[in-house]
Protein backbone atom coordinates (compact mmCIF):
# COMPACT_ATOMS: atom_id res chain seq x y z
CA UNK A 1 0.00 0.00 0.00
CA UNK A 2 0.93 3.66 -0.06
CA UNK A 3 2.70 3.82 3.29
CA UNK A 4 6.06 2.35 4.10
CA UNK A 5 7.78 1.82 7.42
CA UNK A 6 9.61 5.10 7.21
CA UNK A 7 6.61 7.09 6.13
CA UNK A 8 5.51 8.52 9.42
CA UNK A 9 6.99 9.30 12.77
CA UNK A 10 6.34 6.88 15.60
CA UNK A 11 3.84 7.98 18.17
CA UNK A 12 5.48 8.13 21.60
CA UNK A 13 3.44 7.63 24.70
CA UNK A 14 4.01 10.23 27.39
CA UNK A 15 5.68 8.92 30.52
CA UNK A 16 3.49 9.25 33.57
CA UNK A 17 5.28 11.21 36.29
CA UNK A 18 6.73 9.08 39.07
CA UNK A 19 5.65 9.70 42.68
CA UNK A 20 7.43 12.50 44.50
CA UNK A 21 10.16 11.32 46.88
CA UNK A 22 9.65 11.69 50.60
CA UNK A 23 11.16 14.85 52.07
CA UNK A 24 13.29 15.09 55.16
CA UNK A 25 10.21 16.30 57.07
CA UNK A 26 8.55 12.91 56.64
CA UNK A 27 5.83 13.92 54.20
CA UNK A 28 4.05 10.97 52.63
CA UNK A 29 4.62 10.23 48.97
CA UNK A 30 1.94 11.25 46.47
CA UNK A 31 -0.09 8.26 45.34
CA UNK A 32 0.59 6.86 41.87
CA UNK A 33 -2.00 7.71 39.23
CA UNK A 34 -4.73 5.17 38.91
CA UNK A 35 -4.52 2.88 35.86
CA UNK A 36 -7.58 4.53 34.32
CA UNK A 37 -6.00 7.97 34.72
CA UNK A 38 -2.73 6.80 33.18
CA UNK A 39 -4.65 5.31 30.26
CA UNK A 40 -6.44 8.61 29.68
CA UNK A 41 -3.12 10.47 29.75
CA UNK A 42 -1.66 8.05 27.22
CA UNK A 43 -4.69 8.27 24.92
CA UNK A 44 -4.60 12.08 25.02
CA UNK A 45 -0.89 12.02 24.15
CA UNK A 46 -1.55 9.82 21.12
CA UNK A 47 -4.37 12.09 19.93
CA UNK A 48 -2.21 15.21 20.29
CA UNK A 49 0.66 13.57 18.38
CA UNK A 50 -1.69 12.52 15.57
CA UNK A 51 -3.14 16.03 15.37
CA UNK A 52 0.33 17.57 15.19
CA UNK A 53 1.37 15.17 12.43
CA UNK A 54 -1.79 15.98 10.47
CA UNK A 55 -1.24 19.72 10.88
CA UNK A 56 2.42 19.46 9.85
CA UNK A 57 1.57 17.43 6.72
CA UNK A 58 -1.15 19.86 5.63
CA UNK A 59 1.13 22.83 6.36
CA UNK A 60 3.80 21.40 4.03
CA UNK A 61 1.14 20.79 1.41
CA UNK A 62 -0.05 24.39 1.65
CA UNK A 63 3.47 25.70 0.97
CA UNK A 64 3.75 23.52 -2.12
CA UNK A 65 0.42 24.74 -3.49
CA UNK A 66 1.40 28.34 -2.79
CA UNK A 67 4.60 27.93 -4.82
CA UNK A 68 2.66 26.30 -7.67
CA UNK A 69 0.17 29.16 -7.64
CA UNK A 70 2.99 31.68 -8.05
CA UNK A 71 4.50 29.70 -10.92
CA UNK A 72 1.22 29.26 -12.78
CA UNK A 73 -0.65 32.49 -12.04
CA UNK A 74 1.73 35.21 -10.85
CA UNK A 75 5.02 34.72 -12.67
CA UNK A 76 3.46 34.77 -16.19
CA UNK A 77 1.98 38.23 -15.49
CA UNK A 78 5.35 39.81 -14.82
CA UNK A 79 7.21 41.41 -17.68
CA UNK A 80 10.44 41.59 -15.73
CA UNK A 81 11.89 38.91 -13.44
CA UNK A 82 9.24 36.32 -14.36
CA UNK A 83 11.88 33.69 -15.14
CA UNK A 84 13.75 34.46 -11.91
CA UNK A 85 10.54 34.10 -9.90
CA UNK A 86 9.73 30.84 -11.71
CA UNK A 87 13.19 29.48 -10.94
CA UNK A 88 13.03 30.55 -7.30
CA UNK A 89 9.68 28.84 -6.76
CA UNK A 90 10.86 25.71 -8.55
CA UNK A 91 13.86 25.54 -6.23
CA UNK A 92 11.54 26.08 -3.26
CA UNK A 93 9.37 23.16 -4.34
CA UNK A 94 12.36 20.86 -4.87
CA UNK A 95 13.85 21.83 -1.50
CA UNK A 96 10.51 21.26 0.23
CA UNK A 97 10.14 17.79 -1.28
CA UNK A 98 13.66 16.71 -0.36
CA UNK A 99 13.57 18.19 3.16
CA UNK A 100 10.16 16.68 3.89
CA UNK A 101 11.15 13.22 2.71
CA UNK A 102 14.33 13.33 4.80
CA UNK A 103 12.28 14.47 7.80
CA UNK A 104 9.85 11.57 7.43
CA UNK A 105 12.72 9.17 6.65
CA UNK A 106 11.01 7.96 3.50
CA UNK A 107 13.05 5.36 1.63
CA UNK A 108 13.21 4.82 -2.12
CA UNK A 109 10.83 1.88 -1.72
CA UNK A 110 8.40 3.99 0.32
CA UNK A 111 8.30 6.64 -2.41
CA UNK A 112 7.98 4.13 -5.23
CA UNK A 113 11.43 4.72 -6.67
CA UNK A 114 12.43 1.06 -6.54
CA UNK A 115 11.25 -1.57 -9.00
CA UNK A 116 9.56 -3.63 -6.30
CA UNK A 117 5.97 -2.76 -7.23
CA UNK A 118 6.46 -2.07 -10.93
CA UNK A 119 4.38 -4.94 -12.32
CA UNK A 120 1.65 -4.80 -9.66
CA UNK A 121 1.35 -1.08 -10.41
CA UNK A 122 1.17 -1.73 -14.15
CA UNK A 123 -1.65 -4.22 -13.56
CA UNK A 124 -3.51 -1.57 -11.55
CA UNK A 125 -3.01 0.99 -14.32
CA UNK A 126 -3.52 -1.14 -17.44
CA UNK A 127 -7.33 -1.07 -17.62
CA UNK A 128 -7.69 2.66 -16.82
CA UNK A 129 -5.00 3.47 -19.40
CA UNK A 130 -6.76 1.41 -22.06
CA UNK A 131 -10.07 3.10 -21.33
CA UNK A 132 -8.47 6.56 -21.38
CA UNK A 133 -6.74 5.90 -24.71
CA UNK A 134 -9.88 4.50 -26.35
CA UNK A 135 -11.97 7.46 -25.15
CA UNK A 136 -9.37 9.96 -26.42
CA UNK A 137 -9.15 8.28 -29.81
CA UNK A 138 -12.95 8.15 -30.08
CA UNK A 139 -13.23 11.87 -29.36
CA UNK A 140 -10.46 12.59 -31.86
CA UNK A 141 -12.11 10.48 -34.53
CA UNK A 142 -15.48 12.14 -33.97
CA UNK A 143 -13.97 15.65 -34.15
CA UNK A 144 -11.59 14.76 -37.02
CA UNK A 145 -8.58 15.83 -34.95
CA UNK A 146 -6.56 12.60 -34.77
CA UNK A 147 -2.85 13.17 -35.41
CA UNK A 148 -1.43 9.87 -34.19
CA UNK A 149 0.63 9.26 -37.32
CA UNK A 150 2.68 12.43 -37.05
CA UNK A 151 6.36 12.17 -36.05
CA UNK A 152 5.69 14.57 -33.17
CA UNK A 153 3.36 12.00 -31.62
CA UNK A 154 6.10 9.38 -31.46
CA UNK A 155 8.49 11.96 -30.05
CA UNK A 156 5.94 12.74 -27.34
CA UNK A 157 5.66 9.02 -26.57
CA UNK A 158 9.42 8.90 -26.16
CA UNK A 159 9.87 12.03 -24.04
CA UNK A 160 6.51 12.12 -22.24
CA UNK A 161 7.35 9.60 -19.49
CA UNK A 162 10.14 11.85 -18.17
CA UNK A 163 7.75 14.77 -17.61
CA UNK A 164 5.11 12.36 -16.35
CA UNK A 165 7.55 10.94 -13.81
CA UNK A 166 8.33 14.41 -12.42
CA UNK A 167 4.65 15.22 -12.03
CA UNK A 168 3.90 11.90 -10.38
CA UNK A 169 6.85 12.35 -8.04
CA UNK A 170 5.34 15.61 -6.80
CA UNK A 171 1.69 14.58 -6.77
CA UNK A 172 1.97 11.00 -5.57
CA UNK A 173 5.31 10.93 -3.79
CA UNK A 174 4.50 14.09 -1.86
CA UNK A 175 0.87 15.26 -2.07
CA UNK A 176 -0.70 11.80 -1.92
CA UNK A 177 1.58 10.71 0.92
CA UNK A 178 0.99 13.85 2.98
CA UNK A 179 -2.76 13.47 2.52
CA UNK A 180 -2.42 9.88 3.71
CA UNK A 181 -0.77 11.17 6.89
CA UNK A 182 -3.68 13.55 7.38
CA UNK A 183 -6.57 11.30 6.34
CA UNK A 184 -5.14 7.79 5.99
CA UNK A 185 -5.25 5.47 3.02
CA UNK A 186 -8.80 6.23 1.99
CA UNK A 187 -11.02 7.45 -0.80
CA UNK A 188 -10.81 10.90 0.77
CA UNK A 189 -7.05 11.15 0.31
CA UNK A 190 -7.39 9.68 -3.19
CA UNK A 191 -10.11 12.16 -4.16
CA UNK A 192 -8.20 15.12 -2.73
CA UNK A 193 -5.06 14.14 -4.64
CA UNK A 194 -7.03 13.96 -7.89
CA UNK A 195 -8.80 17.25 -7.12
CA UNK A 196 -5.52 19.09 -6.52
CA UNK A 197 -4.10 17.55 -9.69
CA UNK A 198 -7.08 18.87 -11.65
CA UNK A 199 -6.98 22.35 -10.06
CA UNK A 200 -3.35 22.79 -11.06
CA UNK A 201 -4.41 22.25 -14.71
CA UNK A 202 -7.06 24.99 -14.68
CA UNK A 203 -8.37 26.87 -16.57
CA UNK A 204 -7.81 24.37 -19.39
CA UNK A 205 -11.15 22.48 -19.40
CA UNK A 206 -9.93 19.39 -21.24
CA UNK A 207 -6.84 19.01 -19.08
CA UNK A 208 -8.69 19.69 -15.84
CA UNK A 209 -11.33 17.10 -16.67
CA UNK A 210 -8.83 14.54 -17.94
CA UNK A 211 -6.50 14.88 -14.98
CA UNK A 212 -9.36 14.72 -12.49
CA UNK A 213 -10.47 11.38 -13.93
CA UNK A 214 -7.00 9.95 -14.43
CA UNK A 215 -5.87 11.32 -11.08
CA UNK A 216 -8.33 9.10 -9.21
CA UNK A 217 -6.94 5.95 -10.83
CA UNK A 218 -3.33 7.09 -10.44
CA UNK A 219 -3.73 7.99 -6.76
CA UNK A 220 -5.53 4.71 -6.05
CA UNK A 221 -2.85 2.70 -7.85
CA UNK A 222 -0.14 4.50 -5.90
CA UNK A 223 -1.76 3.69 -2.58
CA UNK A 224 -2.16 0.04 -3.55
CA UNK A 225 1.22 -0.47 -5.25
CA UNK A 226 3.49 2.60 -5.08
CA UNK A 227 5.76 2.81 -8.11
CA UNK A 228 6.61 6.13 -9.76
CA UNK A 229 8.26 4.51 -12.78
CA UNK A 230 5.04 2.77 -13.81
CA UNK A 231 3.03 5.92 -13.17
CA UNK A 232 5.45 8.05 -15.18
CA UNK A 233 5.30 5.64 -18.09
CA UNK A 234 1.51 5.50 -18.11
CA UNK A 235 1.25 9.27 -17.61
CA UNK A 236 3.54 9.93 -20.58
CA UNK A 237 1.67 7.54 -22.88
CA UNK A 238 -1.75 8.90 -21.88
CA UNK A 239 -0.60 12.51 -22.33
CA UNK A 240 0.80 11.82 -25.81
CA UNK A 241 -2.41 10.18 -27.00
CA UNK A 242 -4.51 12.91 -25.38
CA UNK A 243 -2.46 15.71 -26.95
CA UNK A 244 -2.63 14.30 -30.48
CA UNK A 245 -6.28 13.25 -30.29
CA UNK A 246 -8.07 16.26 -28.81
CA UNK A 247 -9.02 19.20 -31.06
CA UNK A 248 -6.75 22.20 -30.65
CA UNK A 249 -9.56 24.57 -29.71
CA UNK A 250 -10.38 22.37 -26.72
CA UNK A 251 -6.90 21.45 -25.51
CA UNK A 252 -4.84 24.48 -26.57
CA UNK A 253 -1.54 22.56 -26.47
CA UNK A 254 -1.91 21.70 -22.78
CA UNK A 255 -1.39 25.29 -21.62
CA UNK A 256 -2.49 25.95 -18.03
CA UNK A 257 -2.56 28.85 -15.61
CA UNK A 258 -2.54 32.51 -16.59
CA UNK A 259 -0.78 31.73 -19.87
CA UNK A 260 -3.96 30.01 -21.08
CA UNK A 261 -5.59 33.43 -21.62
CA UNK A 262 -2.81 34.80 -23.78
Amino acid sequence: MGFGSGDSAHLHRSDVSSPLPSSSFGLAQSPSPAPATASRFSSASVQISASLRRWAALHELAWLLFALWIILWRAPRLILYSQILWLDCSCLILSLLIFSQIRYRESAKDLGLSLTNFWPAMRELAVPLLGFVLASVAIGAFSHSLRLTKPQFFLALLLGPSWGFLQQYAFQGFINRRLQIAYGQSWLSIALTALIFALVHLPNPALAGGTALAGVFWARAYQRAPNLWALGLVHGAASAVFLYSMPHWLLKNMIVGYSYFR
